[in-house]
């Protein structure tokens, strides 16, 4: 009888801690049957991913969490933030869009999409949903900068003037604001209200850059070269770890024929820096855009002998090879690279221009059209497709391509150009002066002369 009674309470014992193992693991696993619990731990754990700087894999947790509970509004809230963060604009304005849609009064939402308006030239819509949020929130500074900011895209800088002095009043010493404000005195030309107030802005904030390079800037236009680069000195004096204000006074020297000053302050910028990978990409950048493609691509040797692994840089030296025509130099490299990343858009690109210079101009071609079949809105795709289609005597199709290159990017010059080109050879001089003006339009420093008309196709390669 004893034996049966100790058997018996083994039973219960080995019931009972069975029992508490399902419900522990019902409590943690389980309970992803809640889609609200589930949706919350996703979002949580999709957190942790983000303050780790993992934004790929916080973006795959938020999109789990608005799967899991579609009704939840913070969830494609989430998930919308991330995908702007990860200049995914189009998927942004869906999640966004369902987020407030879900629950109107989710103000973080609606003032995201508001921005997301403007950057889609819509200031009227999002006005709108600003407006929707101060009826929720009168005292949101986010919403009152933003219609201010709907102003100035709509040209209307008094207006952008007096929302930004609402916005002032929420918050007397916000750096942000202040260089609004001293911006809307630019725009109406009221250049010493604009001083005074980016000297504010200074003031409330030494690390707030903005403040410091739309000043200098305002001394340019009023022609005062000594303050301008006494404002950057300073700039750079206080936040030494920023790019920025030295990107701006290495702008000033050269627009001041004092080149020669920018080795010293690029050393300074290495070193306080310690030489990081951004600082010394940026400096590369900054020679190529200038036309020192020599230096550019010293600069990128050295990011490469640190960091031999940086994709950006081994893309930016192919890039500078092209740039110098070294053919050889430029495939060694993207052939190393693009085994590692063989759906890289970039690479494929440089490949099909490569082949291109290399004479294999057929499969050129049928590389571009791949790529443009891949990634549709990718305009230089495009552009390189006109040009391939120009140099084999295919003119209407290049044009064509030039003009899709357009649709994509309408602020693409060397699409302009290569359209006047092409008309000009076929003698339409209407056509060729209407494009070669729009170039101009876009950037007055182009000049015409570099290369005849015939030669500059063949040299963009």
């Amino acid at each position: 009888m004893g034996d049966q009674s100790s058997c018996a309470e083994n039973k219960i014992l080995r019931f009972t801690k069975e029992f508490l193992v399902i419900t522990l693991v019902c409590g943690l696993v389980g309970c992803s049957r809640d889609p609200k619990v589930r949706a919350q731990h996703l979002l949580e754990s999709a957190k942790q991913y983000a303050d780790k700087g993992q934004y790929d894999a916080a973006l795959i947790q938020y999109r789990r969490a608005a799967q899991a509970d579609p009704r939840s509004a913070e969830s494609h809230y989430r998930l919308g933030a991330a995908e702007l963060r990860l200049k995914d604009l189009r998927g942004a304005y869906a999640e966004l869009t369902k987020a407030t849609e879900l629950d109107p009064r989710h103000t973080s939402g609606l003032i995201e999409l508001a921005a997301l308006k403007q950057v889609a030239r819509k200031a009227e819509e999002s006005r709108d949903l600003l407006q929707r949020v101060l009826e929720i929130d009168a005292a949101n500074l986010n919403a009152r900068v933003l219609l201010g900011t709907a102003s100035l895209q709509e040209g209307k800088y008094q207006q952008a003037l007096d929302e930004f002095k609402r916005a002032q009043k929420l918050a007397p010493n916000d750096a942000r604001v202040l260089v609004q404000i001293a911006d809307s005195y630019v725009l109406l030309k009221q250049y010493q209200e604009a001083t005074q107030a980016y000297q504010s802005a200074i003031e409330a904030s030494e690390k707030f850059l903005p403040a410091y390079i739309n000043l200098a800037q305002l001394c340019r236009l009023l022609g005062k070269s000594s303050e301008q680069i006494a404002i950057l000195k300073s700039a750079v004096q206080r936040n030494p770890k920023e790019v920025a204000p030295y990107l701006s006074a290495a702008e000033f020297y050269v627009r001041n024929d004092s080149s020669d000053q920018l080795p010293n302050l690029f050393d300074s910028l290495r070193t306080a820096t310690d030489h990081s990978a951004g600082a010394l990409l940026a400096i590369a950048d900054f020679y190529r855009r200038i036309g020192a493609t020599q230096e550019a691509k010293t600069e990128l040797q050295q990011v490469l002998t640190r960091y031999p692994k940086n994709e950006v840089a081994q893309i930016a030296l192919i890039e500078v090879h092209l740039d110098r025509q070294e053919w050889d130099d430029a495939e060694r490299l993207n052939s190393e690279v693009l085994k590692a990343h063989p759906k890289n858009q970039q690479l494929r690109l440089f490949q099909a221009r490569l082949l291109f210079v290399r004479g294999h101009k057929a499969e050129a071609t049928s590389n571009l059209e791949q790529l443009i079949h891949d990634v549709p809105d990718m305009a230089l795709a495009r552009f390189y497709l006109g040009m391939a289609r120009a140099e084999q005597g295919q003119p209407d199709r290049a044009i064509a391509s030039f003009n899709n290159t357009i649709q994509r990017n309408p602020d693409f010059v060397r699409a302009y150009v290569s359209l006047g080109d092409l008309y000009a050879r076929q003698g339409n001089a209407k056509l060729a002066l209407e494009f070669a003006n729009k170039a101009i339009s876009l950037n007055p420093r182009i000049d015409f002369r570099a290369a005849p008309a015939g030669e500059r196709v063949h040299t963009a390669w």
